[in-house]
């Protein structure tokens, strides 16, 4: 039987202001697996992501990414989120250096971050506003150089 890419068990989260944003949550993601996590809002759902990336400490409950548990405040370059609004992600001049940004901070070098950003970016279907500044972009053109950002940190997984 294959590994659980991701596995929440129990999982409990509450703000300081809110009780209970997310009580005993469970569930278990197989790799290759694609879930679609809906609900409205205030439900969690972004909450539930933070925890899975290690930024929010949940209340109770674990959360074993790849077979290692998360913990908070640790980076695991396994895991990459494009964030709910994409101006929050684009800080750059240019959406390239947007792209770049990540796996700059990797200290890769710049033929294999050039590559990285040429790949996602072609990935995307967003090769074309390279060059742009990403507040002259289209809301669906943002969301696809974030996804793109993200990409080229070459997770296993994305949320």
């Amino acid at each position: 039987m294959q590994q659980p890419a991701l596995v929440v068990s129990d999982l409990s989260f509450s703000y300081p202001d809110k009780s209970d944003v997310l009580r005993d949550v469970s569930l278990e993601i197989l790799p290759g697996e694609r879930v679609g996590l809906i609900g409205p809002n205030g439900a969690g759902k972004t909450t539930l992501f933070l925890a899975i990336c290690g930024v929010l400490k949940p209340n109770a409950g674990e959360i074993v990414l790849f077979g290692k548990p998360v913990t908070n405040g640790n980076f695991r370059p396994e895991i990459g989120m494009v964030f709910q609004n994409s101006d929050d992600q684009l800080f750059c001049p240019s959406t390239r250096d947007d792209v770049a940004f990540g796996p700059q901070n990797l200290g890769l070098s710049k033929e294999d971050v050039a590559a990285r950003v040429t790949e996602s970016l072609t990935t995307t279907g967003a090769l074309e506003l390279a060059d742009r500044p990403p507040h002259h972009l289209s809301g669906g053109e943002k969301r696809m150089v974030s996804i793109a950002g993200v990409l080229a940190m070459r997770p296993r997984m994305v949320v």
